[in-house]
Order: structure tokens, then sequence, then C-alpha cells
């Protein structure tokens, strides 16, 4: 599920890109209103498009990918001169294809970062803050469609390297004085499930992997973990590349992932792997897009069971940190999964945050794909409506469970079942939602977890640690009084 990004600067035609003028600019004197207002304005009028289009085209995982009855699409930028795809499986090893978009980083991608650069890592464009790093083809922050959707979504959140300097304070985004919100300043638009989660495990250095300046670098262990996904989700479709010309495109490519997906279940088949999923949980006002590494359909019952895989490098059980990471983010798949089922999600809500056109005609290269699969689909707007009207064809999700495999051998060694509590799952995403709001302050480990900093990459400026131990060396002192 995974396609190559062309990443090179070409000239598009699209009306989000930004074009800027090679007038050059001459030195003005104080007293010149009239130069000086020209230069203002241009300067604004630049100012609005790097906004608009930041907005629109959200991080470099949006590519999205389709899928077609040929195999897996991935989308790539309309400008590439070349495309690739992988060869075609026989008839009896393949099932549904599934389609994916193209400039997305891996979920999971390891990421080191180099304070000798002072470019910045992490930030909002770079799905889950580490996938500027990224080396899948597919693209999940974006839109949905990526192979490794929020690859992010893949990873422990505490296995990622990163070279820190105390010298550099990293800068704290939080405030409730009505300053931009972390939501705004980091993923305009949505969420990923994986932001989630990281903030289960250490809500401080998910901040830290927004503001602490670096360089991504690729971490051979985080690669291996993202390559066994690969495999798995080979061995159910192809990738197929397919052109994309808006944001527009690459949300179609995603909802024809998700459509193949479920139609693939309604056609006879037991099993659907990286399923795209979004929505709006619990009337917040806030969406989530995520990626389902597995779903399997039971012909009989028609029940639905959703399964995580997580690699391991040993055979040793997961730590209860772990697993309660891991739990969350089932169940928020499931959460997401079953409103989509129950017609909890509408096409304002999908428009007014994802900032897209739905009746806007789509691409050639995404309607050629549509076809391929049976529609004549033109725009998002009658997309939504064929993907809707399937998705209240099947049942809600029964059963959901977390996969344990080793990386080395890439053998399945723990199955672990994951009771559904909607009430828990409702008070955890609400108080999450409180720092994303900017309505709280970050909250780092309580003290009975502080063995995760041993292993944080931000361990030499957090800030949270510091005021932890000065707490305690207060409490020892009075102790001893």
């Amino acid at each position: 599920m995974t396609t190559q990004t062309d990443n090179e600067a070409v000239k598009s035609n699209d009306p989000h890109d930004i074009n800027f003028n090679t007038e050059q600019f001459q030195l003005i004197d104080d007293d010149d209103d009239e130069l000086l207002s020209h230069y203002i304005s241009k300067i604004e009028e630049i100012t609005e498009k790097c906004i608009s289009a930041i907005n629109t085209v959200g991080t470099s995982e949006d590519a999205g990918l389709a899928v077609t009855n040929a195999g897996l699409v991935s989308s790539h930028s309309a400008t590439s001169s070349s495309s690739t795809c992988c060869k075609s499986r026989s008839e009896a090893e393949s099932t549904s294809p599934l389609i994916k978009g193209e400039n997305r980083c891996s979920t999971n991608p390891p990421s080191s970062i180099d304070h000798s650069n002072k470019k910045t890592a992490g930030r909002p464009g770079s799905k889950d803050s580490t996938d500027t790093a990224c080396k899948q083809v597919s693209s999940d922050q974006t839109g949905m469609a990526s192979s490794k959707v929020g690859q992010t979504d893949k990873t422990d959140t505490s296995s990622s390297v990163v070279s820190t300097n105390k010298t550099e304070r990293p800068r704290v985004i939080i405030d409730q004085t009505g300053s931009i919100s972390p939501l705004e300043d980091f993923r305009p638009g949505y969420l990923w499930v994986s932001d989630l989660t990281k903030q289960h495990w250490c809500e401080q250095q998910l901040l830290y992997s927004f503001t602490v300046p670096g360089v991504l670098v690729e971490d051979p262990v985080m690669t291996k973990g993202s390559n066994l996904h690969l495999q798995r989700e080979l061995a159910v479709h192809d990738v197929v590349k397919v052109d994309i010309t808006s944001s527009e495109d690459i949300w179609a490519v995603k909802m024809l992932n998700l459509l193949n997906s479920v139609q693939a279940f309604l056609n006879g088949s037991p099993l659907a792997r990286e399923v795209p999923i979004f929505g709006a949980p619990f009337q917040e006002d806030v969406f989530v897009v995520g990626l389902i590494d597995e779903l399997r359909f039971d012909l009989e019952t028609y029940a639905i069971g959703l399964s995580e895989l997580k690699t391991r490098l040993s055979r040793t059980k997961p730590s209860k940190s772990q697993e309660k990471q891991h739990r969350l983010q089932v169940m928020l798949y499931r959460k997401l999964f079953d409103d989509l089922v129950k017609g909890n999600v509408t096409k304002d809500v999908i428009a007014r945050h994802l900032r897209l056109k739905l009746t806007k005609e789509l691409g050639e290269g995404v309607q050629g794909e549509l076809g391929k699969s049976g529609l004549s689909c033109k725009t998002l707007d009658s997309l939504l409506d064929v993907v809707f009207g399937r998705m209240a064809a099947v049942t809600c999700i029964v059963e959901t469970s977390v996969e344990y495999v080793h990386q080395e051998s890439g053998q399945s060694f723990l199955h672990q079942d994951v009771v559904y509590d909607e009430e828990e799952l409702k008070k955890l995403y609400r108080h999450y939602l409180g720092f994303w709001r900017g309505q709280r302050a970050v909250e780092g480990v309580d003290i009975e977890d502080a063995w995760k900093c041993q292993r944080c990459d931000y361990k030499s400026v957090c800030e949270w640690r510091e005021v932890k131990a000065a707490e305690c060396a207060r409490k020892n002192k009075l102790g001893r009084r």
C-alpha cells in the first residue's frame, strides 16, 4: 500500500500553489508612502497564499490512494512525469486492491534529530511530526489513504531517536490567553489517531516533537517495522499510482480506498488491510483521521473484527503503559468506523474540517480510477453518497484486538483482546482535546511512569522533569523536618 512520491518542485496550475513574483524590490525612503504601501500589500498577499496553501495541502501525508480492481493505486502529482506500480500478482492470490496517496511518510518513521542543522523538524506539514523523513508512498496525514496511513499510528512512541541540545530551549505554545492553539498551530484541520496515542504516552514529549528544531533521520529499526506492515499489505492488494491535481483528488482516493475495502466484504472477501478511517468523535467538532491495520469479516455472521499489528524487537510482553496506549488506538479506530456505519459523519463536517469543495470536479486520473471500480462519480459530493451508502450496509465492529509480531522473524507471538469501553474513551478523548484547544497546560508523565524519561529523546531539555524534580526535592526537605 505504499507508493513512491516525487518531491521535486514543479510548476503547477493548482490554484493553491504559490508562485512568487520575480520583480526586484528596491530600497525606499521612509517618506515614500506610496511605494511602501505597495510592498506591504505584496507581502500581505504572499502571506495569505502561504497560509491558504498550508491549510489546503496539510501534511506531506495528504496525498491519497485509491483502490481499483487492477491493484492498489497510489496518487502522485499530476505534474510528475513518471508513475510506478507494483507488479500484479496472480488473481488467485490477490483480493480487492487498495489505492493510496503518494506524498506520505511512513507512519512509524523513526527519526533522529541532529541539531547541527537548524531546520525545524516535526512541524505540522510532516506527518506525525516525523513524516518528512518518510519513504512510504501512501499518504495518511493529509488524506487518509496512505498505505501506512498515519504510520505513526503503527509506532511505539517510546522508540524514536532524537539528539537534543541543552542550550536550545524548545518553545512551548500552550497558553490560555487567546493565542493560537496547538491544534491550529501543529495540526490545522484535523488530528491523527497517532497524535492521540503519542499524547497518551507522554504529552510533553509530543509537544517537543513539534517544537524542538532538528533534522529527521531514518532509523533502521523503525524501517523494519514498516516493512512488515508493507509485506502484509501487499499480500492483500497491489499498489497503483494515480495522478492527482487537487486536495479534493487526494481525499477522493482515500475515500475510494475505504469504499473498496467495504465493498470487498460485501463481495465475499474476509479480509481488508490498511483501511482509511475518519470522523469527529463524540460531537467535539474536532476531525480525526487514522488507518486501520486489519479488518476481518465473518461471511456467516457478518461480524467485523479489528486487529492492530505491533512489532517488537524481542518476544516479550509489552509494558502496561504500552498496552494502554495500544488499547486507546484500537478503541479510537473502532469509534471512527462505527460512527461511519451509524451515519454520524456528514458531508458538511468533512468539507468544513478538510477545507474541501465537494462539488469541484475531480481530476481525470482520479475519475479514471473511479471508473475502473465501476463508479461514475465526478465530484467528492457524489462519491461520498456512495461511501455512506456502502458503510450503512455493514455492521459495527464487534471485536478488537492487538497482535504482537517479532520483528526479526516476522512471527506472531502474542494476541491480546481489547475490551471496548466507550465511556472511558470519551473521558480520555475530551481530556486530550483540552491540550489541543489550548484550554490547559501541557502535562508530562506521572511519577510512577518516570521510567519513560530514561528512554525519551528530550530528557535533557524537558521542563516537566525539572518541575517534578523540584517538587520531589521540596517534599523530601519537608519530610526531614
